[in-house]
């Protein structure tokens, strides 16, 4: 299964440019281990898209949940795509690899503008001599 990108190259369109459901699609899988992973899915995705939702996020809540979709939900969608010959299975994975790489960017947006935010501007305070 192709991967598509996270971060790396994309555009400030392709970051923008989905609005991202509250919920993932449902599994036309049966399998009892796919409805385990389906779980677990839905809980990271629920999780990450709510802090979105929050005004002032922390910076670390925001990472966790980015550190979540690149190491333990895209790889969990990457296996499910490679054990099945299941083309709807397949064709789920995919849509839920390209919700999560748009949930990805959208938070890697929030980190920015959260470290924005408290960034020291470089050039040194002209402060006159009160003296």
């Amino acid at each position: 299964m192709v991967v598509p990108p996270l971060y790396d190259g994309a555009t400030e369109g392709d970051r923008t440019a989905m609005v991202l459901p509250l919920m993932l699609p449902p599994s036309p899988s049966l399998d009892p281990d796919v409805a385990h992973a389906n779980e677990i899915l839905v809980n990271g995705y629920r999780a990450a898209r709510g802090v979105l939702d929050l005004v002032q996020p922390d910076i670390n809540q925001v990472r966790y949940h980015q550190e979540r979709i690149r190491l333990e939900l895209v790889p969990l969608l990457d296996a499910i795509s490679e054990s099945t010959s299941d083309a709807a299975t397949r064709s789920w994975c995919f849509t839920v690899t390209e919700m999560a790489a748009h949930l990805f960017n959208q938070l890697t947006q929030r980190e920015a503008s959260i470290q924005h935010r408290f960034t020291v501007p470089s050039a040194p305070l002209n402060i006159p001599n009160a003296c």
